[in-house]
């Protein structure tokens, strides 16, 4: 029988046939489609065979995949591999991930493999310009606009910027007719906070990233210094709500100075970009589409993690924790709008209760109390001056919700 699909995709620019991000027109609309819509590194693999519940796929050539992350299978005679798989194991040539049901022996087909998208759609389109939501029917189905041309009009900002393509414009919208027709946009025209940082120049020098998605929220983290290992975050989605039939769960963040963004020329501090890592209430660059009420405008959105920390990963506890020598993660995360009312909790994040506990962006799984999940540190930038970095902890695993 078919694999099926996996609720969490996550991608980043060391994996093989990654897109580019770049200071460059249309570089982080080629990296959402290939991450939402379309997948990447297409391969075809000489063989294919399965043995005790496990299929292992042969290749001619290094294949370039790592555990962990996950394929979409396609071409199985009878499609009995065809579908979405985590890989178990890997060597430069063969990978190999759980198939429960499939009977030992080779696999016939013309069989090909990928990078698994997210499963979004991108209704609207131009150039350098994109409309994505998620599909999920149970969603929101609001809009994430990106017009990525470098030339735009950012309302509630008061700039316009022209061949500046080392930024995109961004926001949310309830909904559209085409890519320049829309209603409903969060933020709206008089709010700040709409754009996504990709590089610190306008060129097409490569810059890291990472990208976490399920089918309905994704986060994405551009590293846009060359010098320093810390990262913007952003988000785009619907979070988990706590009241069934709240139909205005989505949520939205992006860069909100634009005025020290381009002055700065370090490009470094959270403080004048996306302030993801703060969970202690900063409502900065950060809304939801509605209030609770569902009607009106856009509100600010907050962040709530533990009281330990104002950001995520920076101060709090020793690590690691000298009781059990062991990794304390705070989740869920709250989701909160003016008023002091929690809306919902963010999904896939998690908060570590310890100052800069790693020394890399390292995984971990079987964390107690998260058996079976593996979750992906990410570093991210926040402080002007000296860049010192706060932490997160994505889960890789899912489900989100």
């Amino acid at each position: 029988m078919p694999l099926g699909t996996l609720p969490v995709k996550h991608f980043n620019s060391e994996q093989p046939g990654a897109p580019v991000l770049s200071g460059t027109a249309g570089s982080l609309i080629a990296l959402l489609d290939a991450c939402l819509l379309n997948g990447f590194n297409v391969l075809t693999p000489q063989s294919a065979s399965a043995s005790g519940g496990v299929v292992t796929l042969t290749y001619a050539s290094a294949h370039g995949h790592g555990v962990d992350q996950i394929l979409k299978i396609a071409g199985s005679a009878g499609g009995v591999i065809d579908g979405e798989a985590r890989i178990t194991s890997v060597t430069s040539t063969t990978l190999s991930f759980a198939a429960p049901g499939v009977p030992d022996g080779p696999i016939a087909g013309s069989i090909t493999t990928r990078m698994a998208p997210a499963g979004w759609e991108k209704p609207f389109s131009g150039t350098n310009k994109a409309a994505y939501r998620s599909v999920a029917p149970d969603s929101t189905r609001f809009f994430l606009r990106v017009d990525d041309s470098g030339s735009f009009n950012v309302s509630g900002q008061n700039q316009s910027w022209t061949n500046q393509p080392r930024i995109a414009a961004v926001f949310g919208a309830e909904s559209m007719t085409d890519i320049d027709t829309w209603s409903g946009q969060f933020p709206n025209a008089s709010q700040s906070g709409k754009f996504w940082t990709k590089s610190t120049a306008n060129d097409g020098t490569a810059r890291r990233w990472r990208l976490f998605a399920d089918d309905r929220f994704l986060m994405f983290f551009c590293y846009k210094r060359t010098d320093i290992g810390y990262a913007s975050g952003f988000r785009f989605g619907d979070i988990v709500p706590f009241r069934p039939g709240d139909a205005y769960h989505a949520v939205i963040n992006g860069g909100w100075d634009h005025a020290t963004f381009f002055v700065n020329s370090t490009f470094g501090s959270e403080q004048y970009e996306s302030r993801f890592p703060y969970l202690s209430g900063d409502t900065t660059g950060a809304f939801l589409c509605r209030a609770s009420s569902q009607i009106g405008d856009p509100v600010a959105s907050a962040a709530f993690g533990s009281r330990l920390q104002d950001q995520s990963g920076v101060g709090g506890l020793t690590f690691p924790n000298p009781a059990d020598n062991g990794l304390l993660l705070h989740a869920p995360i709250l989701v909160s709008e003016p008023g002091g009312s929690a809306r919902g909790t963010w999904p896939g994040l998690y908060q570590p209760l310890h100052g800069d506990p790693f020394t890399t962006e390292t995984k971990v799984s079987n964390v107690p109390g998260l058996p079976g999940r593996t979750l992906q540190a990410v570093w991210l930038s926040r402080n002007s001056s000296s860049f010192n970095r706060a932490t997160v902890f994505i889960d890789i695993t899912g489900p989100w919700r």
